[in-house]
């Protein structure tokens, strides 16, 4: 929360730079093109200016394009029908079966509702929309057709929840699960649709409420054996 609060300080002076330097060095994409950009910025410059103002992007700017693949299918693993094929494994490999798979289930939904809930309040406009400078509207997610809300990032929440549901589940996976959700949250930045601290900011949030709701179902659920008859 201590780096949350440093990129957001200073009209999110650090999330700007922090941003602008990741598409600057993952290259081209639909609504960034290096050359275009590097074109119209270069000949005004000083030599006092960030790097992604001065210099050519890595790779000729050709870094996401080279490894979208990869990207999108990590990308994917934050998408709210991944719950479904983890119920389908809860199901056929946990003891618990079903109260796993609802454990999981209910991990997800209610840090996917908070989250949303945040992001309609908040009403931060994603990075692509303002080339990476920092811009709110309260409550401008409950407007008709409101989109582009960014804070925070709707994958991050969902997938850290779920890595938090199966670290409470089945702790042996923890660090498989903990280093998918930061490949996920990831994607959200080089993709270019969403700020470091909304991906940051959903990552924290997710796990915390995944894994309190897993803990607390989790003891609720569990049934105790019953004690050994004494010996005759």
């Amino acid at each position: 929360m201590v780096v949350e609060a440093l990129l957001l300080a200073n009209h999110a002076a650090a999330d700007t730079w922090a941003w602008r330097t990741t598409r600057w060095f993952t290259g081209d994409q639909d609504a960034f093109v290096a050359a275009d950009y590097h074109a119209a910025h270069l000949p005004t410059v000083a030599a006092t200016a960030p790097l992604y103002d001065r210099l050519p992007s890595p790779m000729q700017g050709r870094f996401y394009k080279r490894t979208e693949k990869l990207w999108r299918l990590f990308r994917d693993l934050g998408e709210p029908y991944i719950i479904v094929g983890l119920m389908a494994i809860l199901w056929t490999y946990d003891p618990r079966r079903w109260k796993a798979a609802l454990i999981l289930l209910a991990s997800g939904a209610l840090a996917g509702g908070v989250g949303a809930l945040i992001a309609v309040t908040a009403g931060r406009y994603r990075p692509i929309v303002t080339d990476g400078l920092n811009r709110w509207e309260l409550f401008r997610g409950f407007h008709p057709h409101a989109g582009d809300l960014s804070w925070p990032s709707g994958h991050a929440t969902l997938v850290f929840a779920l890595a938090a549901a199966l670290t409470v589940l089945s702790p042996r996976g923890k660090w498989l699960f903990v280093t998918l959700s930061l490949c996920c949250a990831t994607t959200r930045v080089v993709m270019q649709a969403h700020f470091w601290s909304d991906a940051l900011f959903g990552a924290v949030l997710g796990w915390s409420i995944g894994w309190a709701t897993a803990t607390l179902l989790t003891r609720t659920t569990t049934t105790l054996p019953p004690p050994p008859r004494p010996a005759p």
